[in-house]
């Protein structure tokens, strides 16, 4: 800890020289205005009637944001967990905890405008990127279902018309390694070619004393590639096409809750503080069989896709058309602890096929109205098969088994959103979109003697059959207003809709590969309703002082109906499965203020506060603990951030010194299926980097601490397991330009 308290100090002491910064006059420090394209064109982030945040690829290189589940420091009111190879996305407190064949999330992730549905395949390192767009609110309109939180897309760079060769890497702590390259090549006037690669290693965080000689996987480990190529057909005809492959075995092992929690199963679980090596230790031993019912974690996953953007730009309109096919193969082996005393081996073996299409036409007629319209297909379809064994303490067969193949989950929709200019300061945005969704999933819940099923052995399974289609219309609705040519204010009335879905279990009149619905299940049980969001939002963004500084300030409120809360049941022969159930409503009220102001020519200051109460309404989340009131999960009251980024020149090149702190307030994690609640108490993190790059440019050189307090706070909680946060990493990062 003294040596996250002496480079705290170093920040205060830095921020003494800021008052006389500020009176620094130089009429050439802007603040340089970020573009975007949240809203399926190009627009200035300070004018665009949405609360988007955008990093820049050289940004994420600069501040070590090399994964999803690093964004929390940097975008405000985020929240990410990384729980063994997946990533959950909480933003405003909107969160999904179904990561199953049949769940789906409450923000959408999208690569280069593709939406990924496997959580699992998010896991991706960062590599040649040129932006990343974080969209906090329902985007129903453009973007469609599961966009109730909000949306993160993250922009790949396209090939461009000259010649580029970049090497890259990082080494540090914890065996870390993270080698890249990219190659730019323009063949003609009229096509490029790109290609980017990146590795990404980085031994376990978590120190194995259990006993046994089994290796922790390492916390990073991905390797990926992707080539792009740019077409000029003409003027007015442009074709890009991409391909890419990941193999992604990163894994954010659990371990025992207590590790945090003085008594995990507690009716009120009390945290302790204790250090970094003591959080990140395992050391449970399963009652049930010891380290016999242990084995090493492994994983093979892979996921590749290809895609094509095509852009025709007419005289009265674009046409536009994204599609990709994409593939995700998950191979996993592990451990869970399902309790504070029992262990088991789980056996992961799934593979996610999914198709999108999208057509846009967005007419480019000079007028007061500026319209797009298009329609959209998704469809996947999976073949999973998840396997728990060791379960005989419980009175269950030596292997628990989910085959469930075909899942299938297919999304139709149209939409449409107008723009009208009433006025030179005044415009309304009108938006509509209606989608349609069929889910439907059969296999069975099978108790086996063996890993394959055999009903000589005296093996059996039930069923699950279900299929359920769901539609909706999702609607947007705003005005802004030009205050000034550097300052406007918005407001809009949005809607989301994530579509509901099915438990373990079978309909009346069902069947599948030969087998009948002998049991079925009652709907209440087996269907959960679509999850609905109503959001009203204003926002202020202002860029002041000479546009030297910009603010923007963003009001929300929130009306959260049927949200869809995952926990762990029983099934009517004692196995575990998970269930999803609606809590009948929740409200969520928030404030965001964020910014920056250039001091000088070579300083810079950002900041960032947010506010947030985020309640259930009538909820119990199993009959018997009252949770009406009570905050939702990953919602602090109040976090904030404060950076500061100073460049000085010396005799070769610049020494540039960044320095970024956030403090959360405590807020809560929960298992609904206990109804326990576990507080996460307040905490402060803070990231500094020194960089040196040469008058020339050819090279750039970084020294780098992250989470300098060796802070580690459980992500999740739950079943008497907690995954822990990343603790202090040191390193070095390098590039070379040709």
């Amino acid at each position: 800890m003294k040596f996250g308290k002496a480079l705290n100090a170093c920040f205060l002491v830095s921020a003494l020289f800021l008052p006389t910064a500020l009176y620094a006059q130089a009429s050439d420090v802007v603040h340089q205005e970020v573009i975007v394209t949240a809203q399926k064109f190009s627009s200035a982030a300070s004018k665009t009637p949405l609360a988007v945040s955008a990093i820049n690829g050289e940004a994420l290189i600069q501040n070590g944001f090399e994964s999803i589940s690093t964004l929390t420091s940097a975008i405000p009111n985020l929240q990410m967990d990384a729980n063994g190879t997946a990533t959950r996305i909480s933003i405003r407190g909107v969160t999904s905890q179904d990561t199953t064949e049949k769940g789906d999330p409450s923000s959408a992730f999208m690569l280069d405008g593709i939406y990924l549905a496997r959580s699992e395949a998010q896991n991706t390192s960062f590599f040649d990127v040129e932006r990343i767009e974080v969209l906090r609110g329902p985007q129903g309109t453009l973007y469609g279902r599961n966009t109730t939180a909000g949306v993160i897309n993250v922009i790949s760079k396209t090939p461009s018309d000259e010649f580029e060769l970049k090497l890259n890497g990082n080494f540090g702590n914890f065996n870390a390694r993270s080698p890249g390259a990219v190659i730019n090549l323009p063949i003609s006037p009229n096509f490029s070619v790109r290609a980017a690669t990146n590795f990404n290693l980085r031994d376990a965080f978590i120190l194995n004393e259990q006993g046994t000689a089994y290796k922790m996987s390492n916390n990073r480990d991905d390797a990926s590639f992707r080539l792009s190529a740019l077409y000029q057909v003409n003027e007015a005809l442009e074709v890009l096409l991409r391909a890419d492959y990941s193999k992604i075995n990163s894994i954010n092992a659990d371990i025992d809750a207590a590790n945090f929690y003085i008594d995990p199963n507690a009716q009120n679980p009390v945290y302790y503080n204790s250090s970094s090596k003591a959080k990140r230790t395992l050391s449970f031993i399963p009652a049930n069989g010891g380290r016999s019912v242990l084995q090493q974690y492994d994983t093979d996953n892979h996921t590749w896709g290809i895609g094509a953007e095509v852009n025709w730009e007419l005289p009265w309109a674009n046409i536009s058309y994204l599609g990709s096919h994409r593939y995700f193969e998950r191979n996993e082996l592990g451990n869970i602890i399902l309790s504070s005393q029992y262990g088991s081996r789980f056996i992961q073996d799934s593979d996610y096929s999914q198709n999108s299409h999208e057509i846009r036409l967005a007419e480019n007629l000079e007028g007061k109205f500026g319209s797009q319209i298009g329609i959209y297909y998704f469809t996947e379809t999976a073949d999973v098969r998840f396997t728990l064994r060791d379960l005989q303490v419980i009175y269950l067969p030596p292997f628990f088994a989910f085959p469930q193949n075909p899942a299938i989950n297919t999304n139709a929709a149209i939409f449409a959103q107008t723009n009208y200019q009433a006025t030179d300061r005044i415009s309304f945005t009108f938006g509509a979109r209606y989608s349609k969704d069929i889910k439907s999933r059969y296999g069975f819940t099978s108790f086996q003697q063996e890993y394959d099923f055999n009903p000589a052995n005296g093996d059996f399974h039930f069923l699950n059959a279900a299929k359920l289609a769901s539609d909706s219309v999702t609607w947007r609705a705003g005005a802004d207003f030009d205050i000034s040519a550097d300052s406007f204010i918005y407001g809009a009335i949005a809607t989301g809709y994530k579509s509901g879905s099915f438990n373990d279990g079978c309909m009346a009149g069902s069947s599948f590969g030969g087998e009948i619905c002998t049991f079925p299940t009652d709907d209440n049980l087996l269907f959960y309703k679509p999850e609905t969001l109503t959001s009203y939002e204003i926002g202020l963004k202002t860029r002041f002082w000479q546009r030297r500084a910009y603010l923007e300030a963003t009001m929300f409120y929130y009306d959260y109906q049927n949200l869809q809360l995952t926990g762990l049941a029983y099934d009517r022969f004692g196995g575990p499965f998970y269930t999803t159930t609606n809590a009948a409503k929740a409200s969520i009220i928030g404030f965001e203020l964020s910014g920056e102001m250039r001091t000088n020519s070579r300083a810079k200051i950002s900041y960032a506060l947010t506010m947030l109460d985020a309640r259930y309404g009538t909820y119990s989340p199993d009959g018997i603990h009252d949770w009406s009131g009570l905050a939702l999960d990953r919602t602090p009251p109040m976090t904030a951030s404060l950076g500061y980024e100073t460049t000085h020149p010396i005799a070769s090149g610049n020494l540039i010194f960044r320095l970024n702190s956030r403090w959360s307030d405590s807020y809560y994690l929960s298992n609904t299926s206990s109804g326990l609640r576990f507080m996460v108490p307040s905490f402060t993190k803070t990231d500094f980097n020194i960089g040196f790059e040469p008058s020339n440019g050819n090279y750039n050189l970084q020294f780098f601490v992250k989470n300098t307090e060796d802070i580690v706070y459980p992500l999740t909680v739950g079943g008497g397991v907690a995954a822990p946060s990343e603790p202090r990493t040191i390193g070095f990062r390098w590039g070379m330009n040709f």
